[in-house]
């Protein structure tokens, strides 16, 4: 090579080795040697680092990694101006292949984000960058607008080449950059002329930004150091609490169910435990299952999460709604959960597989109804309101009913609702009212859920049915709603949720 101008190295014919002994080949685009040819490493004195004429940024064996800000943007592509994209549109309307690829229906919306196999994205990722392998990793800033998307993040991985951290992972995207780093590109896309669905995509703006850090996994040792001191202190059976968290939208009461003994109040002998997920890339999450030894024999088994915070923290998570496992179980059966809501005046138990929704995520106050969704089957919901309002047109509500037999009167009226005359039942004990609801054909929906409203925020769609129990409790004006939704097709099969009616409990009410 030789140097120019003090602070760069070109090499004018570079010799390129594979420490296999394979020959190398170039995978894409001119020949390899035609590539390497004039390879430039420029020097920048302040970070002590060189840059190639790739981007990649080489630093001194040792030294600390400086912080990289964005090496290249650019503006429109495939096309370059507005005239263009215009004839670009006409070509792709008349069904010319060199421009009907830019037409993506999926994407018209605005809201759907673009994946690795986005032909826009691939396209300009391979073609402009030179990037034979990719992933889609959203950042923070993602944003979207009808006929536009904008701050699409993709990572460069090191083709076909197993990630030293993760080399159990399946998607197989090694680091292009030194500590377990990747190249990033932020992408913003749009349709300029037409926005539907046979408008023309183009990138509007790209640039390089901050590489992306995969996270380094919890080691054996790690994960040994976090896990045994919890499950010791559920043995002695005290302080365990500290050693693990109950995200709060998990479940109200946030604590670990039998935590230090089984649900007969036989304390626990011995413990083990099992990683049966994970590492998960490019988190490091790990699923990792506990089990529990009773005296008389009784097995307590419980998932737990594993991972780190943003400053590196390893932490042990408890999950009421794990995925396609249930949370607790004693001796293979499921154990349930206990909610209650009006300071306790009521209370009730779901199991796995419902779901628990924090009520605030649908703007109701925790003091006024709960909900669940079925993970077996997510058509089915069940929702318990207290006091709930009747449904008038679209998202609005009626005046408050002066008991239950006038609520369900006001339901019955409804002409967006057709409801069975209610049934005398009971729940907990205490008289209740029983009816089956459906939408009319053609009935005016809430735009907020694209359902018709019943009582409170829960409403009934098109092919789905409601089950509603109304209750006036006892000593009081208040009204308690019980309703469970499922799809028409499955209605007479017993619902599942009838479980959690049955479990209602009603305490300290005047007799």
């Amino acid at each position: 090579g030789r140097l120019e101008g003090g602070d760069e190295l070109v090499i004018g014919s570079p010799v390129l080795t594979c420490d296999d002994g394979s020959d190398p080949e170039a995978l894409s685009g001119p020949p390899l040697q035609d590539q390497l040819r004039d390879l430039t490493f420029v020097h920048d004195p302040e970070d002590d680092v060189l840059t190639d004429n790739f981007g990649t940024v080489w630093g001194r064996e040792g030294a600390e990694e400086p912080a990289l800000d964005p090496v290249a943007s650019g503006g429109m592509w495939p096309q370059t101006s507005l005239e263009e994209v215009r004839r670009a549109q006409e070509l792709a309307d008349a069904g010319d292949p060199r421009y009907t690829w830019q037409v993506d229906p999926e994407m018209r919306s605005g809201f759907a984000q673009p994946t690795d196999d986005t032909e826009i994205v691939a396209r300009f990722l391979r073609e402009v960058l030179g990037w034979e392998d990719f992933r889609f990793m959203p950042i923070p800033e993602d944003g979207f607008g009808t006929g536009a998307s904008y701050n699409n993040a993709f990572i460069r991985c090191t083709r076909g080449r197993t990630n030293p951290q993760y080399p159990n992972d399946p998607e197989r995207c090694g680091p292009t950059l030194d500590g377990g780093r990747y190249e990033r590109v932020s992408i913003d896309l749009g349709q300029l002329v037409r926005q539907d669905a046979s408008g023309v995509w183009v990138v509007t703006e790209w640039r390089m930004v901050e590489p992306f850090a995969q996270v380094t996994p919890p080691s054996e040792a790690e994960t040994r150091a976090l896990l045994e001191p919890f499950l010791e202190a559920r043995i002695d059976g005290d302080d365990a609490e500290r050693f693990v968290d109950v995200p709060a939208d998990e479940a109200p009461d946030g604590e670990v169910p039998l935590l230090y003994a089984t649900t007969a109040g036989a304390a626990y002998e011995r413990s083990e435990y099992e990683v049966v997920d994970g590492p998960v890339w490019p988190d490091g999450w790990m699923q990792v299952e506990v089990r529990l030894f009773a005296q008389g024999g009784t097995v307590v088994e419980q998932v737990f999460l594993v991972d780190r915070d943003e400053a590196g923290q390893l932490g042990l998570h408890y999950r009421y709604n794990p995925p396609d496992v249930a949370p607790t179980t004693e001796n293979g059966q499921v154990v349930p959960t206990q909610f209650s809501f009006l300071d306790g005046e009521v209370t009730f138990e779901v199991a796995y597989p419902w779901d628990y929704h924090p009520p605030e995520l649908n703007g109701v106050p925790a003091d006024e109804g709960l909900s669940f969704d079925n993970n077996s089957d997510p058509n089915e919901e069940i929702a318990v309101v207290v006091d709930p309002l009747p449904a008038k047109t679209g998202c609005k509500h009626g005046p408050a009913p002066m008991d239950a037999a006038a609520l369900a009167q006001s339901i019955r009226s409804d002409p967006d609702l057709d409801a069975t005359a209610p049934a005398a039942d009971s729940v907990g004990g205490v008289e209740a009212l029983r009816m089956d609801v459906i939408a009319t054909p053609g009935a005016s929906v809430c735009n907020a859920t694209a359902r018709v409203l019943v009582v409170g925020e829960a409403g009934v769609g098109a092919g789905e049915e409601m089950r509603l129990y109304l209750v006036d409790l006892p000593g009081s004006a208040q009204i308690l709603a019980i309703a469970i939704l499922a799809p028409t097709s499955s209605f007479e099969h017993p619902l599942q949720a009838e479980g959690i009616v049955d479990s209602i409990e009603f305490h300290d009410l005047p007799s």
